[in-house]
């Protein structure tokens, strides 16, 4: 019975060794996963600062070309009327030269 009682309490102190080492490996793994998922988290964070930082200067971009279309706009407005009252004063300019012609 001692001996039972022995080769039963070996057996016990074995299986247990045996568990507790697969639990030290079973949490190594974890802490490899871990760290892992915290470089994952970090490159997420990086990426999507940079993402933002992009993304604004894209958006200063599209403002900056909104700027000069509508200043583009503006100065062909000013190149058809200058176009225009150009256009005004050759025909008054040639009413006077026809004027001349006659008079002369």
């Amino acid at each position: 019975m001692v001996l039972e009682d022995m080769e039963k309490s070996t057996t016990e102190v074995v299986t247990g060794t045996q568990l507790i080492r697969q639990t030290q490996e079973i949490l190594q793994g974890l802490a490899v996963t871990s760290e892992n998922i915290d470089d994952y988290l970090q490159q997420i964070t990086q990426n999507t600062g940079e993402q933002t930082h992009a993304s604004q200067q894209i958006n200063q971009k599209i403002h900056e070309i909104a700027d000069i279309s509508q200043n583009t706009s503006s100065e062909a407005e000013n190149v058809v009327k200058s176009l225009h009252d150009l256009v005004e004063e050759m025909k008054v300019l040639q009413i006077s030269v026809e004027k001349f012609r006659l008079q002369a």
